[in-house]
């Protein structure tokens, strides 16, 4: 999407205009002017825009009837309204400005950079729901050609729309809520937390039966070369929109200190392995030659397999987006006289303005407005990979000689002496992904599915049958209690979301226990914030898988849950 966004500014005194397009001149937003409500309204009818930043005390018509005006017209109330203001508000006028799609207060004078910073979260919000919605309907329109199934992504886009709409208006009422107490700011934090995990859950059920549909389709034999390439896109940008929806979950983990690391020994070399064999497609599709030289001959670390493999994983995503076809890039390590590991990714790429490159770390940046036009992304990657490194008492760093002559990401890590380099369970493949086979060997496996999302449900039912499990299905938390308790035997394994009609997943999971206390049990949600996936274990599941999910991890973590599960009864019983 190439247009600028547009911001609408309202005030009836040309100086303050003049000092807001001053303040955001460099952002590459397009500014409306508008120093009246019948300009403001005028505006709105030629024009979306993202945000509109309005003084609250006008003559005639004031910010916050203007506010009134603009909530009544539906196409124009969803825009968030930032207001200005010189005089201190009565509480009355406040929570009249939070009814009517006021989302903040900023006094006069203003502070430039927490001006800029607030449009830019409702200027990328705006641009990711464009995206999100050009995307989804260009997927329609190829999904109805070849397979016919355009009613149900209409249905799914649908309820995408409609259920950000409930969110946003959700948490317009908990700002509204939360103004009114002496904690406000304390609140608000939270509020936004909350949004986040809801929002990703949200964002992530619709993806969740579009990409098991993809997968299938590319699971059969008879898929035509051309579709086969089509569906690959397809299965790569599902992915590639989970992944945003990750990285900010985990930038909100970082900015609150909740980032916590599951450590093992690993062999960092095993690691950086899998992630050069997870971006191979990236870097064949433009024709990159890879070259990998470890020289390094201690690579042993206490550290997080999955969040050192994120790091590297995004390092080598970054070489590739920024590297011309047919280019080179480079993977080394080696070891430091200090005792540490060195891992250095050299792209020939774009390169990076020696002026931008200690600000290329910073949330929502890509070096400047132009790179995030052309190369897309929310700029989070090398942020989150940096707090990462951090975490593990590393460092990385970034070098370039100039435009369009290469950058380099150096990351020293510290490392464990040892004698050996005999490798720990953790530095392989995932646990069981080397198996999958194996599962068609085993017992037939009955299995319940407890999901109250329908294309969900229909498509999960159709994958998993296809794979050998005998599969029931129920929609709420007293539906899956009473098949299980009408079942002439006890389900193999469980398979659960978390938000359903009557209750949660942990609502069944606490009655289920009491009755099965060894059927095994996986959570497959929308909700991937950390403490969900705690909550989730301490109720007594086995795993949280987070939505849109690979079938083949789902196969690998139930073979793994029946295979402990088996192990523990036997224990037990011996």
């Amino acid at each position: 999407m190439n247009e600028k966004p547009s911001i609408l500014l309202v005030d009836d005194q040309e100086r303050n205009l003049d000092a807001l397009e001053a303040i955001l001149s460099s952002t590459g937003y397009e500014l409306v002017r508008a120093r009246s409500a019948d300009e403001a309204l005028l505006a709105l009818i030629k024009c979306d825009f993202a945000a509109i930043v309005c003084d609250i005390r006008m003559p005639g018509v004031d910010g916050i009837e203007l506010a009134e005006m603009i909530k009544r017209r539906k196409r124009s109330q969803h825009i968030p309204i930032l207001f200005l203001t010189a005089h201190t508000i009565e509480e009355e006028d406040l929570l009249r400005g939070y009814e009517v799609g006021a989302v903040d207060y900023l006094s006069k004078p203003i502070k430039p950079e927490i001006l800029r910073l607030k449009l830019g979260v409702f200027v990328e919000l705006f641009r990711k729901t464009r995206a999100l919605a050009q995307t989804n309907q260009a997927l329609a329109e190829e999904v109805e050609r070849r397979w016919h199934i355009q009613e149900a992504l209409r249905i799914a886009k649908k309820e995408l729309e409609q259920r950000v709409e409930e969110r946003t208006a959700e948490l317009t009422a908990a700002n509204c809520a939360l103004r009114e107490s002496k904690e406000s700011a304390e609140r608000a934090n939270r509020a936004k937390d909350h949004f986040l995990a809801v929002l990703s859950h949200e964002l992530r059920t619709p993806l969740t039966p579009v990409l098991a549909t993809v997968q299938e389709l590319l699971r059969a034999a008879n898929v035509a070369p051309d579709l086969r390439e089509k569906l690959d896109m397809i299965n790569r940008n599902i992915e590639l929109e989970s992944r945003l929806i990750d990285d900010l979950l985990d930038l909100t983990r970082i900015s609150r200190g909740k980032m916590e690391l599951q450590r093992s020994k690993v062999d960092v070399h095993h690691i950086l392995e899998h992630a050069l064999r997870t971006c191979d497609a990236d870097f064949r599709s433009k024709a990159i030659t890879v070259h990998a030289l470890y020289k390094a001959r201690q690579t042993h670390m206490m550290g997080d397999r999955a969040r050192l493999l994120q790091v590297f994983w995004n390092l080598l995503k970054n070489a590739a987006k920024f590297t011309p076809s047919g280019k080179t890039v480079e993977v080394l390590t080696s070891n430091t006289p200090d005792n540490k590991l060195r891992i250095q990714v050299r792209d020939t790429g774009i390169g990076i303005e020696s002026a931008r490159l200690n600000s290329v770390f910073n949330a929502f940046e890509q070096g400047n407005v132009g790179i995030t036009r052309n190369y897309g992304g929310l700029g989070l990657g090398l942020s989150i990979g940096k707090a990462l490194v951090e975490l593990h008492g590393g460092t990385i760093q970034a070098s370039s000689e100039g435009i369009d002559r290469g950058s380099c990401f150096t990351v020293e890590l510290p490392i464990e002496i040892t004698a050996s380099c005999g490798a720990d369970d953790a530095d392989g493949d995932a646990p069981g992904a080397g198996h999958m086979s194996h599962a068609r060997l085993l017992p037939y496996r009955r299995l319940l599915l407890i999901e109250d999302h329908d294309d969900t449900s229909r498509v999960l039912q159709r994958l998993l049958r296809t794979i050998g499990y005998d599969v029931t299905t129920a929609d709420s938390v007293t539906a899956a209690l009473r098949t299980c308790h009408a079942a002439p035997q006890p389900f193999d394994i469980v398979i659960s979301d978390l938000g359903l009609p009557d209750g949660s997943g942990l609502d069944f999971m606490r009655q289920f226990r009491a009755s099965y206390p060894f059927v095994p049990a996986i959570v497959v949600s929308g909700f991937g914030m950390e403490e969900d996936r705690l909550r989730s274990l301490n109720a007594g599941f086995f795993a949280h898988l987070t939505k849109p999910i690979d079938i083949t991890t789902l196969q690998s973590t139930i073979e793994q849950a029946i295979h402990k599960s088996s192990r523990s009864s036997e224990t037990f019983v011996a």
